[in-house]
């Protein structure tokens, strides 16, 4: 909601739904909640880390994301969206000189055209159902961006040794998919100092 993401309030939305904006105060900064409630199991796939094939894609079908807008001093749901699909997680390392490695992990796939929105629940907007299908897509396009800054991962030591040179790799067994995370040991700080 508004709280995590300052962009998205009432009066963004409304630009997309004017009848939502019409019930907002002056300033149009009335705060947005977004209420998700998974309607299905979420699936887990294992890529090569790439674009087309993220190192973890996340699916979710059919995940019910309520829209509650703060107007007349209490939250009032205005509409639900029915979500399906693909989100991927890249993951790149960094390392500076002298500094310990970060996971930079970053968000891939999700874009209006990757989307499959159903309106749900929308008789408190004028808009019909079929016109929000068509237009509320674009929001990914602005959230996206906003949500896909996810914090660095710090690369622990290993039993006082630092990893270096790491790289990321898809490994397929006869059991399982999973991603094996490949290092060589170097001396940490205090070793070298030793």
């Amino acid at each position: 909601g508004t709280s995590l993401i300052n962009q998205l309030n009432v009066g963004t939305i409304g630009l997309l739904v004017p009848s939502l904006s019409e019930l907002t105060s002056d300033t149009g900064h009335d705060p947005l909640l977004l209420v998700t409630r998974p309607q299905r199991a979420i699936d887990f796939t294992i890529g090569n880390n790439t674009a087309s094939s993220p190192a973890l894609t996340v699916g979710v079908h059919h995940m019910e994301v309520d829209f509650y807008a703060f107007l007349y001093e209490r939250y009032v749901r205005a509409f639900t969206l029915d979500l399906t699909m693909n989100i991927g997680v890249n993951l790149e390392f960094e390392q500076m000189p002298g500094m310990a490695a970060v996971i930079k992990p970053s968000l891939v796939g999700i874009s209006a055209a990757s989307v499959t929105v159903r309106v749900l629940n929308s008789e408190f907007v004028r808009e019909t159902a079929q016109h929000l299908e068509q237009v509320l897509p674009s929001v990914f396009d602005l959230v996206t961006p906003l949500i896909g800054n996810l914090p660095a991962i710090e690369v622990p030591t290993f039993a006082g040794f630092t990893l270096n040179n790491l790289a990321i790799q898809k490994v397929t067994t006869t059991q399982d998919d999973f991603l094996a995370i490949y290092a060589t040991l170097g001396a940490s700080s205090l070793m070298r100092q030793l």
